[in-house]
């Protein structure tokens, strides 16, 4: 795997890596996917989706990528759209904050602690990321109380969903 994340970077810029709860269902939503390599070679956040087939989720963030290397930057509450193929939804991007990355950013924190560990401050992530939210059939993102429990659940880290901020 590796190999084959570095020749990635290396080549096209960057990676997108997933996690899928069951591989044996092809289109299964996966846990989340994330790229590796937008922060080293545009000095842009890297993105994270949760929630979403691993398919839809590779299409997206290899068009944010082409974005951000034609020169758009995304920011945080940056509003987007994009049609995952049932209409178009708006996608709102948040920072996830360094304490959340280790639980579920594994590759990325190894990735870049590789090649950044020794600049100040010593031992703190010095990437940012920022997580891609889809709201629920009723058009509420997973912070707002309304929010579907089931699309709050599946796009929210750990923490969140324990009630920590």
């Amino acid at each position: 795997m590796d190999r084959s994340v570095f020749h990635d970077i290396l080549h096209e810029g960057r990676s997108i890596l997933t996690l899928i709860p069951d591989a044996k269902r092809p289109g299964a939503p996966c846990d989340l996917a994330y790229s590796v390599g937008c922060y080293l070679n545009l000095i842009h956040p890297e993105f994270l989706i949760m929630g979403v087939s691993s398919e839809a989720s590779f299409q997206l963030l290899n068009l944010l990528f082409a974005q951000v290397e034609a020169g758009e930057h995304f920011f945080e509450d940056h509003p987007l759209t994009y049609d995952f193929g049932n209409g178009e939804t708006k996608l709102v991007t948040k920072f996830v904050p360094q304490e959340r990355y280790e639980n579920n950013l594994t590759y990325a924190c190894w990735f870049y602690r590789s090649l950044l560990w020794n600049l100040p401050p010593i031992a703190t992530h010095k990437f940012p990321v920022l997580q891609l939210f889809w709201p629920d059939s009723a058009g509420y993102y997973p912070w707002h109380p309304a929010c579907d429990p089931q699309v709050r659940k599946v796009q929210m880290l750990e923490e969140y969903r324990l009630g920590r901020k």
